[in-house]
């Protein structure tokens, strides 16, 4: 017909790009890098939703790649990995993007030292979207609806 012609919408490749397989590799944000170049530049808003477990001039990449598309950035957090228990005991934990795990052994000291390397992470992290006007949405531990409409409310867009 008269629209064969046409090339195809976001919408209609919408049905097709959500049944594509995601399987993660755990191997940096490459893949989102190049996956930014090929994003239309006009009429899109790019929501980033992450835990943001990158390094900061990982980060920083992927802001340049994205650029000059609105940036919405989504920070999940989990307040037992941002400040763990001061208690003796062990933990299993399982770094997410390599799969590898580790026990150790969580003393008031360990949990001490977790909290302010964190906090020096997230401050990093803040500092390198800052430095591109960005402001992340927050969310800790589970999503408050009516907070999260506030925010995106008040979010630069």
């Amino acid at each position: 017909g008269a629209f064969t012609d046409q090339p195809p919408t976001r919408r209609s490749l919408a049905a097709d790009l959500l049944d594509l397989p995601l399987v993660p590799a755990g191997r940096g944000t490459a893949a989102l890098e190049a996956m930014a170049h090929d994003l239309p530049r006009e009429r899109i808003l790019v929501v980033l939703i992450s835990d943001f477990e990158l390094s900061p001039d990982e980060l920083a990449a992927l802001l340049a790649a994205l650029r000059p598309r609105p940036v919405l950035p989504i920070w999940l957090r989990d307040s037992g990995f941002d400040a763990p228990p001061p208690r003796l005991g062990l933990a299993e934990l399982c770094d997410p993007e390599t799969g590898r795990r580790r026990t150790v052994l969580t003393t008031p000291r360990w949990a001490a030292r977790q909290a302010q390397l964190v906090r020096d992470r997230q401050a990093a992290l803040r500092r390198v979207l800052a430095e591109q006007g960005l402001s992340p949405i927050e969310i800790a531990d589970s999503i408050d609806v009516a907070e999260l409409a506030a925010s995106l409310s008040e979010a630069p867009l």
